[in-house]
C-alpha cells in the first residue's frame, strides 16, 4: 500500500499584464493596492479515505475538511464556491466535472485553490519517463488508464482555466512528476511585488519529490505535511517576511524544512511551476485584517495587547526592545500580528517572558506573575568576626544586612577554632532575622571497640585499620561497619596486632608477636625467624623510606629490609639506646625517628644517632609505643605517660588529666587527610583535632531500632515501623527533615523535632511494598547538630504476594516461603556520617 504523502502543487494563474489598467496597478512606492488581487475565490478540495480498490488512509478526508475550514474562515473563500468530494463521491467523473465547473465559473481576476489528499502512483513508460497520477475513489493501479488522472492531464487542465492566480495543493505520493519546470522567481528580486501581482502564474508545491512516498500519518491527526501547510497558514507563520500576505513561495520556505526534519529526510517537499506560468503567485490574504486607511495599501490590522503584572513598575520588553513600564500593574500597546517575545523585568524579581501570538484586529490580555529572586537578610553572628556564606559563596562576616536568593538556601558560618555550623533556610520574606551562634571545637572524641586495648593505626581510603589486642579491625570510619581479622579466622600469626604499614601497592604490613604477616587482600603471608632475617617475632613497628626499604621494630632491634638483605641496628652495634623498638617513623629528609622502650627517642640520620629522653628533653616517659610527623613536620610521639607534641624545639605534654585522653598509655597514633589525629589507648580510640581543622564525626544522637518485628510482608498490607532517636549530646538536637527516597517507606511525623540532651522520639514510618521481592532504602535524618550533620540509617525489608486464606480468615503461607521470611525483619544500621560535638 502506498503511504500518502502530501504532495502541494502549487497553479498560480496571472492574466496578461495588459489588463494592469483593470485594477492590478501599482502605487507608485511598489507596494500593492487592495484592487491588486481577486475579484472572487473559488475552490476544490478532495480527500479520500475510503477507496474502493486502493488500500484505506487514515487521515487524507481530516486533511481535506482542515484545508476547507481555513479558506472559509480565515482566506476569504465563500462556502458556497467550495467545491467538496469525499470518499465514494470523489470518483473521476466527479473530480473533472468539478474542474469544468471552475473552468466555467472563474474569471480573469479570480483564484483557483485545488487541494487533492489521497493516493498517488507513478508508472515506467517503455522511453524510461515516468508519469505520476493520482486516484480517485475508484481508481486502481490495474487500470491506471481509464480509473486515474495523470499529473500531465492537471498540466492541461490549468491551462483552461481563466483564473488569474491558480494554487493546486495534493496530499498524495510521487507528487514532483507534475513540474514543468522548478525554480520560480525569488522573492528577493526587486520587482517581486509587481511581478506577482501582473503576471500570470502556474506553480505547485508538493509533498516529497518525483520518487518518494510521503507520510499518512503526523501530528494532530493530520499528515506531516498538511499538519505544517495548515499550519503556516492558520497563525500567519508562514509570512516569513510580516507583510501582511502569504505566498507559495513563502508556504514552502516554511513547510519545507519542517517536513524534511518530522520525517527524518524521507520526504521532502518540492516547489516549481506548471505548464503556462508566467511568473505571478498565488496570494493568501486573511479576512477582515485588510486595512485600507493608508491610500488603499494592503496591510494586517494590528492587534491590541495588554500585559497585566502581580508587580507594577517592571520594564516591559517586546522583541528584547524595551518599550516602556507598567503603570497600575499594566501596559497596553498596539502590535502588527505575528509571533513577539514579551518580558517584564525588574530588581529583585525573576524575570517573566513568553512568546505572544497576536492575531489581526484582535485584542488580547496577557498575564505575567514575577516572583521575587532576593530578600533581604539581617544576619548575626557569635563570634563576631565568623565568615558566613551561602551556598558556598561568601556573602559577608559578622553582623550585616544583605540580600540573599530565594528560595531553600544553604549557610554556613565558620570560624577558625569553633565548630562550623550550616543550616538549610527557607529565604521567602525580607527582613528575615538569622543567628548563628558557633561552638568552641570540642577536640576529644572517644569511641570503644569491645574493650580491646587499640596497639596500631592505619589509613586506606574510607577505611581504618586498627590493631588490637585481639587481631585485627578493618573499620569503615564514615559507616561504622567492621570487619574482624584474627588467629583462628585468618592468616594473621598472632592476635596482638602491634604494628600496621600500607604500601603503594595497597598490601597490608602487619607487626604482631608471632612475626611479619603480609596481607594483600586474598593471601597471608608470615616472616618471622625461622624463614627470614628478622632478629625477633615480636614486631613492634614498620616504616618504608623513599627507596621502599622496610624498617621494622622488634624487641631485638632495628631490622632494614631492602627485599633482599637483612640490616640489624641494635644496643651492641650502634647508638641505638634500647632493643625494644616499639615505633619508627621517616620525615621528610628522610631521617628515622625511633621510639624504644625504657630509652626514649633516637633519631638517626644513617650515620648519626641523636637521643631524646625524660633527662634532656620534654619527653614525658622513656617507654614510647608511637610515634607520627604530621604536615608540619611536628613529631606526635605517644608514651606510657602520655602524648607528647615535638615541632623541633618545643615541647607540648597531653595526658588523662590535661585533656579529654582517656589514659596515659599512648599505644597508636595515625593522622587522617584533614589532620585529624586518631589515637589509640587502653581505653579505646580517641580523636584530636586542632586549630580549627572539619571536625571529626562525634556521636551526637544514636539511632537504633525500637525492636519492631519487620517480617515479610504481603502486597495490600501496610505495616508501620519505628525509629527511635536519642539525643546523647549535651546541647539542644533539632531534627529538621527527614527523607526516604523509596516510595514504599513513608515518614509520617511533623517536622521540626527538638530534643533536648537526654530526650528521645520514635520517628514513625510506613512500608506498603508494592511487588514481590526485598526492598532495601536510606533514610536520610538531618539536624542543626553540625555543620554536616546527616544521620543514615538504612532500612531492610522484604514484600511478597498476596496469601490464601481458608474460610475462617486464617492466612495460609504459600509454599516453603513463610520459611525464608523468617530470616528478614527490619535491618536499622546506623551509619554516622557527620556527628556534632556535646
Amino acid at each position: 500500500m502506498k503511504k500518502i504523502l502530501a504532495l502541494m502543487l502549487i497553479f498560480l494563474l496571472s492574466f496578461s499584464l495588459l489588463s494592469q489598467e483593470r485594477g492590478i496597478g501599482l502605487r507608485e512606492d511598489g507596494r500593492p493596492s487592495l484592487q491588486s488581487f481577486y475579484r472572487e475565490s473559488w475552490a476544490l478540495v478532495v480527500g479520500i479515505n475510503d477507496y474502493l480498490r486502493a488500500p484505506k488512509l487514515r487521515y487524507a478526508v481530516n486533511d481535506a475538511k482542515a484545508i476547507v475550514d481555513i479558506l472559509v474562515n480565515s482566506y476569504g473563500f465563500k462556502r458556497e464556491n467550495v467545491i467538496e468530494l469525499y470518499d465514494k463521491d470523489a470518483t473521476k467523473e466527479n473530480i473533472m466535472r468539478a474542474f469544468d465547473r471552475l473552468r466555467r465559473l472563474a474569471s480573469e481576476n479570480d483564484r483557483v485553490f485545488i487541494f487533492f489528499a489521497g493516493h498517488g502512483i507513478t508508472e515506467v513508460l517503455l522511453d524510461g519517463r515516468e508519469r505520476g497520477f493520482i486516484l480517485p475513489y475508484e481508481g486502481s493501479k490495474a487500470e491506471v488508464l481509464t480509473t486515474a488522472i495523470s499529473t500531465d492531464q492537471l498540466n492541461e487542465i490549468s491551462l483552461f482555466i481563466k483564473a488569474k492566480h491558480l494554487f493546486i495543493v495534493m496530499d498524495a505520493c510521487y507528487g514532483g512528476l507534475i513540474f514543468a519546470r522548478a525554480q520560480p522567481i525569488s522573492a528577493e528580486a526587486l520587482d517581486y511585488v509587481k511581478i506577482i501581482s501582473t503576471r500570470v502564474a502556474r506553480k505547485a508545491l508538493t509533498a516529497g519529490g518525483r520518487d518518494q512516498p510521503v507520510f499518512d500519518t503526523g501530528p494532530g491527526g493530520h499528515s506531516i505535511f498538511t499538519y505544517y501547510f495548515v499550519d503556516g497558514l492558520k497563525t500567519m507563520s508562514a509570512d516569513l517576511n510580516r507583510d501582511g500576505i502569504i505566498t507559495t513561495s513563502e508556504l514552502m520556505d516554511y513547510v519545507g524544512p519542517r517536513v524534511t526534519a518530522e520525517s527524518k529526510g524521507v520526504q521532502t517537499p518540492e516547489y516549481g511551476v506548471l505548464l503556462g506560468d508566467k511568473g505571478g503567485d498565488f496570494v493568501f490574504i486573511p479576512v477582515g485584517v485588510v486595512d485600507v486607511s493608508m491610500g488603499m495599501d494592503v496591510a494586517l490590522k494590528p492587534g491590541r495587547l495588554t500585559i497585566v503584572s502581580n508587580v507594577d513598575g517592571a520594564d516591559v520588553y517586546v522583541d528584547n526592545r524595551m518599550i516602556g513600564k507598567l503603570e497600575g500593574n499594566k501596559f497596553t500597546l498596539d502590535l502588527k500580528p505575528g509571533k513577539h517575545l514579551v518580558e517584564l523585568r525588574k530588581d529583585r524579581y525573576t524575570s517573566a517572558r513568553g512568546e505572544v501570538l497576536i492575531s489581526p484586529g484582535e485584542a488580547k490580555e496577557v498575564k505575567f506573575t514575577l516572583s521575587r529572586s532576593t530578600f533581604s537578610v539581617n544576619v548575626k553572628t557569635e563570634p563576631e568576626d565568623a565568615l558566613v556564606y551561602v551556598n558556598d559563596k561568601l556573602l559577608g562576616k559578622g553582623s550585616f544586612r544583605a540580600d540573599v536568593e530565594a528560595g531553600k538556601v544553604k549557610f554556613r558560618v565558620e570560624r577558625e577554632g569553633y565548630e562550623a555550623v550550616e543550616r538549610e533556610v527557607v529565604v521567602d520574606r525580607d527582613d528575615l532575622e538569622l543567628k548563628f551562634v558557633l561552638n568552641r571545637i570540642v577536640v576529644w572524641t572517644k569511641m570503644r571497640l569491645n574493650g580491646n586495648s587499640v596497639l596500631s593505626v592505619a589509613f586506606e581510603g574510607d577505611y581504618v585499620w586498627l590493631g588490637t589486642t585481639n587481631g585485627l579491625v578493618k573499620l569503615n570510619r564514615f559507616t561504622g561497619e567492621k570487619i574482624n581479622y584474627n588467629k583462628s579466622t585468618s592468616g594473621l600469626p598472632s592476635d596482638y596486632v602491634r604494628a600496621i604499614l600500607i604500601d603503594s601497592q595497597g598490601h597490608k604490613w602487619i607487626g604482631t608477636y608471632g612475626g611479619l604477616a603480609k596481607f594483600d587482600g586474598v593471601r597471608w603471608t608470615v616472616y618471622n625467624t625461622s624463614n627470614l632475617g628478622l632478629p625477633s617475632d615480636n614486631v613492634y613497628a614498620i616504616a618504608v623510606d623513599s627507596d621502599g626499604n622496610k624498617w621494622i621494630g622488634t624487641g631485638k632491634g632495628l631490622a632494614k629490609f631492602d627485599g633482599v638483605r637483612w640490616t640489624v641496628y641494635n644496643t651492641s652495634n650502634s647508638d641505638l639506646p634500647s632493643d625494644n623498638v616499639y615505633a619508627i617513623a621517616i620525615d621528610g629528609q628522610g631521617n628515622k625517628w625511633i621510639g624504644t622502650w625504657g630509652g626514649g627517642v633516637a633519631k638517626f640520620d644513617g650515620v648519626k644517632w641523636t637521643l631524646y629522653n625524660t633527662s634532656n628533653s620534654g619527653l614525658p616517659s622513656n617507654n614510647v609505643y608511637t610515634i607520627v610527623i604530621d604536615s608540619n613536620g611536628n613529631k606526635w610521639i605517644g608514651t606510657d605517660g602520655g602524648v607528647a607534641k615535638f615541632d623541633g624545639a618545643n615541647w607540648i605534654v597531653y595526658n588523662a588529666s590535661n585533656s579529654g585522653l582517656p589514659s596515659d598509655n599512648i599505644y597508636a597514633i595515625a593522622m587522617d587527610s584533614e589532620g585529624t589525629k586518631w589515637i589509640g589507648t587502653n581505653g579505646g580510640v580517641t580523636v584530636y583535632r586542632e586549630n580549627g581543622v572539619k571536625p571529626f564525626p562525634k556521636p551526637y544522637a544514636y539511632f537504633y531500632s525500637n525492636k519492631l518485628d519487620f517480617g515479610k510482608l504481603y502486597l495490600g498490607e501496610i505495616n508501620r515501623l519505628g525509629l527511635k532517636v536519642s539525643n546523647d549530646g549535651g546541647s539542644e538536637l533539632k531534627i529538621t527533615d527527614v527523607s526516604v527516597k523509596s516510595s514504599s517507606f513513608k515518614f509520617l511525623g511533623k517536622l521540626p523535632i527538638v530534643l533536648n540532651p537526654g530526650d528521645s522520639v520514635n520517628l514513625s514510618f510506613l512500608f506498603s511494598p508494592s511487588s514481590v521481592g526485598f526492598y532495601v532504602d536510606t533514610v536520610l535524618v538531618y539536624s542543626n547538630s553540625h555543620s554536616d550533620s546527616v544521620f543514615k540509617v538504612i532500612l531492610v525489608g522484604s514484600g511478597e504476594g498476596s496469601m490464601d486464606r481458608d474460610a475462617a480468615g486464617i492466612i495460609k503461607a504459600p509454599g516453603e516461603e513463610m520459611l525464608l521470611a523468617l530470616g528478614f525483619g527490619l535491618l536499622l544500621l546506623l551509619l554516622i556520617l557527620i556527628l556534632g560535638s556535646g
